[in-house]
């Protein structure tokens, strides 16, 4: 199947599961309706370009098909700090269990760059609590 055709195929489907969605939160009340239109408005847009876009071959990229190979070792390990992490994150708080799980799940995808060990937990928990705790006034687990 060529790309251009699984663009459109993408398109469609993202545009149908747009509109279904846009029908649901039509029915919400008028404040909690305002963020899942505004996604759904931007889904739309998005569609309609991949669409319309999907007609001009000269933007398309071809894409190597390359086998991946499943690691399972860093898969199960990925599992097993996730299962860890739910069960913590009742008990211990947020902001210690976090960044430590982060930690964690990249050193067992291989990532042993000291800086990037520390700079994307502490910057990912500053960004969720940011936007959890500061633009949408929701709480985070104590």
């Amino acid at each position: 199947m060529s790309t251009l055709l699984i663009d459109r195929i993408t398109a469609v489907v993202i545009f149908v599961i747009s509109l279904f969605f846009y029908n649901l939160a039509k029915d919400y009340p008028r404040g909690a309706a305002d963020f899942p239109t505004m996604v759904l408005g931007v889904l739309f847009v998005l569609a309609i370009l991949l669409f319309l876009l999907s007609f001009k071959k000269e933007l398309t990229i071809k894409i190597k098909k390359k086998k991946e190979k499943v690691i399972l070792p860093q898969l199960l390990s990925i599992i097993f700090l996730s299962i860890i992490y739910c069960y913590l994150i009742s008990r211990i708080n947020y902001f210690i269990v976090t960044p430590l799980f982060i930690i964690f799940s990249m050193y067992a995808l291989k990532v042993r760059n000291f800086k990037l060990l520390i700079a994307i937990p502490v910057g990912t928990t500053i960004v969720l609590f940011l936007v959890f705790k500061t633009l949408l006034n929701v709480p985070l687990p104590t």
